[in-house]
């Protein structure tokens, strides 16, 4: 409005149109500075797991988005590096996506520091966000791994074991280990084709320790071959199975049995010095050394003796039946020839 100073004032009037124009001067946010998400370790690559979105007061922003740091811990919350490429920002959205493979053994957390810039701000110092956005990201187990036996690369389990073993007796311990989390790494062991007369068993099933269940007769058996399987509680359960050969090793268990409960022989007085006479026989269940026998006589007078190897006796000095007509002997037959006195068995016959 213009007015004059006369007398009645005169005045005009016009109107002004102020517009104002844009100056970027304003900083971007974020809208959601701090996001906590979990995915699974099986999530494939390329796929996006969270987007930070911010905005920019002023008019026509260019906003692009920029991971500036990356940690990555353990089950342990140790730092573990070169894994900052494990995930990748769309420079223009801000969507995070999976860029490589994960591994919950290895890694179970991420922590990411995300900026955004304008770049079409006319103030530089206020081009970029304050605070920046933080992303953590908890990684999920998934059962991927399946149990996998001690020693690593071992292909069966053998053990030798002795007869007699009593039940409750450890015969093998084995063990397995599975990296998963939770119950995708918890074990449980189950033996699998078993052999007949069930001489085996599971102390327990969370444990690979493996005990008798009756006593193993050599005689009997001397194989017992099966198989164990490790089994994981995860969502399909994953397993490995491996051989387990038990070698049965003979005991002195057995004494000598003669083939008959006593011999009788009549001989002429005149019979020449070295003949054979009788041959007294035994056999052993046992085997190897255990079952060979060695034969002597208790005593026999001067007039006769027996070889040790074959059991046959013999006239050692002339006989005179006017003397004396009979004689009875004691044969003994013992095994394991060589052996110490107290692994040695024996059976005597007259």
């Amino acid at each position: 409005m213009a007015t004059d100073r006369g007398t009645p004032p005169l005045s005009g009037t016009a109107t002004l149109t102020v517009i104002l124009d844009n100056v970027n001067d304003s900083r971007p946010r974020f809208i959601q500075p701090v996001t906590v998400i979990s995915i699974n370790e099986s999530t494939p690559s390329g796929v996006v797991v969270a987007t930070l979105t911010a905005e920019d007061p002023d008019l026509n922003p260019r906003l692009e988005y920029y991971i500036i740091s990356v940690e990555a811990k353990d089950d342990g919350d140790k730092p573990v590096v070169g894994l900052q490429d494990s995930f990748g920002i769309d420079l223009h959205t801000g969507a995070v996506f999976v860029r490589n493979r994960l591994n919950r053994e290895f890694v179970t957390t991420f922590e990411k520091t995300v900026s955004v810039h304008d770049n079409s701000s006319e103030v530089i110092d206020k081009s970029s966000s304050v605070p920046n956005a933080r992303l953590s990201i908890n990684v999920l187990d998934v059962n991927d791994n399946a149990p996998r036996f001690r020693p690593f690369g071992v292909t069966n389990f053998t053990e030798k074991i002795l007869e007699g073993a009593q039940p409750g007796t450890t015969l093998l311990s084995v063990s397995a280990v599975d990296p998963d989390k939770g119950p995708n790494g918890q074990i449980s062991y189950q033996l699998l084709h078993l052999p007949r007369g069930e001489y085996v068993r599971l102390e327990d099933t969370s444990t690979g320790k493996i005990v008798a269940n009756q006593t193993v007769d050599f005689e009997k058996v001397q194989w017992l071959n099966f198989t164990i399987r490790a089994q994981d509680q995860g969502t399909p359960p994953m397993s490995s199975e491996l051989p387990v050969y038990l070698q049965i090793v003979d005991v002195n268990d057995n004494n000598p049995v003669f083939l008959q409960p006593s011999y009788q022989k009549p001989v002429y007085e005149n019979v020449d010095l070295g003949t054979t006479i009788v041959r007294v026989t035994a056999t052993d269940a046992d085997s190897g050394l255990f079952a060979v026998i060695e034969y002597s006589l208790v005593d026999g007078e001067g007039r006769f003796g027996i070889r040790s190897s074959t059991g046959e006796i013999y006239i050692l000095s002339p006989l005179d039946r006017e003397t004396k007509d009979h004689y009875t002997l004691t044969a003994v037959a013992r095994d394991n020839p060589g052996g110490s006195p107290n692994n040695r068995r024996e059976s005597s016959v007259q």
